[in-house]
Protein backbone atom coordinates (compact mmCIF):
# COMPACT_ATOMS: atom_id res chain seq x y z
CA UNK A 1 0.00 0.00 0.00
CA UNK A 2 1.40 3.47 -0.59
CA UNK A 3 0.87 6.77 0.80
CA UNK A 4 -0.18 9.74 0.05
CA UNK A 5 0.36 13.22 0.92
CA UNK A 6 -3.34 15.01 1.37
CA UNK A 7 -2.35 17.72 3.72
CA UNK A 8 0.83 19.67 3.52
CA UNK A 9 0.68 22.49 6.62
CA UNK A 10 4.21 23.07 6.90
CA UNK A 11 3.43 26.56 9.72
CA UNK A 12 1.48 24.39 12.11
CA UNK A 13 2.33 21.58 13.75
CA UNK A 14 -0.98 19.01 13.92
CA UNK A 15 -1.65 17.80 17.26
CA UNK A 16 -4.81 16.11 17.38
CA UNK A 17 -6.90 13.79 14.55
CA UNK A 18 -10.68 11.74 14.51
CA UNK A 19 -12.20 10.56 11.88
CA UNK A 20 -15.79 9.23 12.40
CA UNK A 21 -15.75 6.84 9.14
CA UNK A 22 -13.95 7.02 6.50
CA UNK A 23 -14.57 10.13 4.68
CA UNK A 24 -14.86 12.51 7.81
CA UNK A 25 -12.71 13.80 10.26
CA UNK A 26 -11.34 16.44 12.13
CA UNK A 27 -7.42 17.23 12.74
CA UNK A 28 -6.34 20.19 15.41
CA UNK A 29 -3.28 22.14 15.44
CA UNK A 30 -1.95 25.37 16.70
CA UNK A 31 -5.40 27.19 17.33
CA UNK A 32 -7.58 25.99 14.41
CA UNK A 33 -9.81 22.77 13.60
CA UNK A 34 -9.76 21.79 9.93
CA UNK A 35 -12.81 19.66 8.65
CA UNK A 36 -12.65 16.70 5.64
CA UNK A 37 -15.91 15.00 4.49
CA UNK A 38 -14.51 13.84 1.17
CA UNK A 39 -11.60 11.23 2.84
CA UNK A 40 -9.01 14.09 3.33
CA UNK A 41 -9.25 15.48 -0.41
CA UNK A 42 -9.87 18.48 0.82
CA UNK A 43 -9.95 20.53 4.02
CA UNK A 44 -12.17 23.54 5.75
CA UNK A 45 -11.25 25.39 8.79
CA UNK A 46 -13.80 25.69 11.61
CA UNK A 47 -14.22 29.00 13.46
CA UNK A 48 -13.49 28.11 16.17
CA UNK A 49 -15.06 30.56 19.19
CA UNK A 50 -12.80 33.26 20.42
CA UNK A 51 -12.70 31.07 23.56
CA UNK A 52 -11.18 28.32 22.41
CA UNK A 53 -8.35 30.45 20.82
CA UNK A 54 -5.36 30.89 22.48
CA UNK A 55 -3.66 27.33 22.73
CA UNK A 56 -2.73 23.93 20.91
CA UNK A 57 -5.76 22.38 19.93
CA UNK A 58 -4.57 19.03 21.99
CA UNK A 59 -7.26 16.62 21.70
CA UNK A 60 -10.01 16.48 18.96
CA UNK A 61 -13.54 13.94 19.85
CA UNK A 62 -16.91 13.67 17.44
CA UNK A 63 -20.06 12.31 19.57
CA UNK A 64 -22.75 10.79 17.97
CA UNK A 65 -24.47 13.47 19.18
CA UNK A 66 -22.84 15.54 16.43
CA UNK A 67 -20.68 17.24 19.19
CA UNK A 68 -17.42 18.61 18.31
CA UNK A 69 -15.03 18.59 21.62
CA UNK A 70 -11.81 20.14 21.50
CA UNK A 71 -8.97 20.22 24.34
CA UNK A 72 -6.18 23.36 24.11
CA UNK A 73 -3.01 23.08 26.59
CA UNK A 74 -5.02 26.09 28.61
CA UNK A 75 -8.85 24.52 28.69
CA UNK A 76 -11.46 22.87 27.24
CA UNK A 77 -14.42 23.98 24.60
CA UNK A 78 -17.64 21.99 23.76
CA UNK A 79 -18.85 23.38 20.12
CA UNK A 80 -21.82 21.85 18.65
Amino acid sequence: ENWNLVYDNQDNILYAIDFKDATTGFIGESEQVHYTNDGAKTWTTIDLPREAKGGNITDILYTKSKTLITTTNNYGERNT
